[in-house]
């Protein structure tokens, strides 16, 4: 198994320890008495099909199916098996609910899962989730979400070059790098997210005959949040600090229908730093390599980056009962990303927007007593743009497409 990062892992586990002996030092058994807890679960096993699962654009896509020698060389695709893949992800969640302060419900949701990549088996990571509410009010629902997972393998990145080219008069290096005398490094990550949200009814319809699409009510839910990317040495420069806050507005129909309304705004803060970059002279005008022109191409050169970004995610959906016991759903978001870079040879993020387009259809419904299925689709188109500015980075990812299909088996005891 690969290596936790310890701080993090720590920090979870005894954040979960503490909250579990805080509310079991309340009861000495998990009962349906008074005082005592109630509770439930559910297993249930997902598969998903991804279309691209390293998110490469079409370029690196016809890159990767072109199978270079020099790629090979380098460790460029090392471990990424396959652009596509299908993805096993068993999981379990316990739903323990107790009285709560002022009367209202508490509830503790500890959960589990194992994403099982079929032939990208490096991408294989765990996902553990603690979820806590409290009733507040008649109509109040306050919630913290707790999530962690380590080691995640993103793809590789270059993380160093091997100059073979010396000229043979003086010995000097030209650094004038050729595909197969670059290095590429696996990119692993810890992900670690907290939560807080508040859910509250804004608007009930209190008439007792209702039409089928008359308005029911109007319900409202805001969260805030912090989440962190740690990566591995030596890409430690990436890692985030993101901060993230947003809100949800759901409009019900009687009996039918329900219209949800969302945006969510995320800072993401990463450290202004040297990084091994390949970049051609000419186009600065400068001699990064120190031999006395500035006409080389694919010259290595360690320089500043900002991966800083913000993003506005707008979205819609449209929530309906298609048949008994069944609903089904239509969703579309919107993401633009304002890349903040003005480092000069950062020109991967130099005036920077990215926009994010997601189209999703999905159903979930009864299949057995006690079992639940859940089918669903989303397409995602992701579209960057750097306006005025004629240069680019061939390394970086970009503008992509994907398509996932996703399935999910649930049984609840």
């Amino acid at each position: 198994m690969k290596a936790l990062k310890k701080p993090w892992f720590n920090l979870f586990i005894a954040v979960v320890c503490l909250i579990g002996f805080m509310s079991l030092s309340q009861t000495s058994v998990f009962a349906a008495g008074t005082g005592g807890w109630k509770w439930k679960g559910d297993a249930g096993v997902g598969f998903a099909y991804d279309t691209n699962v390293y998110k490469l654009s079409s370029t690196q896509s016809a890159r990767y199916d072109s199978n270079r020698t020099s790629d090979g060389i380098s460790g460029r695709y090392k471990d990424m098996d396959s652009i596509n893949d299908l993805i096993f992800t068993p999981r379990f969640r316990a739903t323990l609910k107790r009285e709560g302060m002022g009367g209202g419900e508490f509830s503790l949701k500890p959960s589990l899962s194992y994403n099982i990549y079929s032939q990208n088996t490096e991408k294989n990571y765990f996902k553990f989730g603690l979820e806590m509410t409290q009733e507040v009010g008649a109509h109040g629902l306050a919630g913290l979400a707790l999530v962690y997972s380590p080691s995640i393998y993103k793809k590789n990145y270059l993380s160093g070059a091997l100059d073979g080219d010396n000229l043979p008069s003086t010995g000097i290096s030209t650094t004038v790098i050729q595909s197969a005398e670059e290095v590429f490094t696996a990119a692993n990550y810890d992900k670690a997210s907290a939560t807080v949200s508040y859910g509250f009814r804004l608007w009930k319809n209190e008439a007792k005959d209702k039409a089928t699409f008359e308005f029911d009510k109007v319900s409202a839910h805001v969260l805030a949040g912090y989440e962190s990317k740690t990566y591995d040495d030596p890409f430690a420069i990436r890692d985030e600090d993101n901060l993230f806050a947003g809100f949800d507005l759901d409009v019900a129909l009687y009996k039918s229908m329900s219209l949800t309304f969302s945006y969510l705004f995320k800072s993401v803060d990463t450290s202004v730093g040297k990084e091994l970059l390949l970049r051609d002279e000419p186009n600065f005008g400068v001699d990064l390599n120190g031999d006395g022109d500035a006409l080389d191409l694919s010259v290595a050169t360690n320089q500043n980056v900002d991966r800083s970004r913000n993003m506005h995610t707008f979205g819609v959906k449209v929530s309906a009962r298609i048949a008994d016991g069944w609903k089904g759903y239509a969703r579309y978001d919107v993401r633009f990303a304002s890349y903040q870079s003005a480092e000069r040879f950062d020109v991967t993020r130099i005036d920077r927007n990215d926009t994010r387009q997601k189209v999703g259809l999905g159903v979930k419904g009864e299949i057995a007593p006690q079992w639940t299925m859940a089918l669903a689709w989303t397409l995602t188109h992701n579209a960057a743009a750097r306006d005025g500015l004629a240069i680019t980075d061939k390394a970086e990812g970009k503008s992509y497409d994907k398509n996932v299909f996703s399935a999910l088996i649930s049984y609840r005891f």
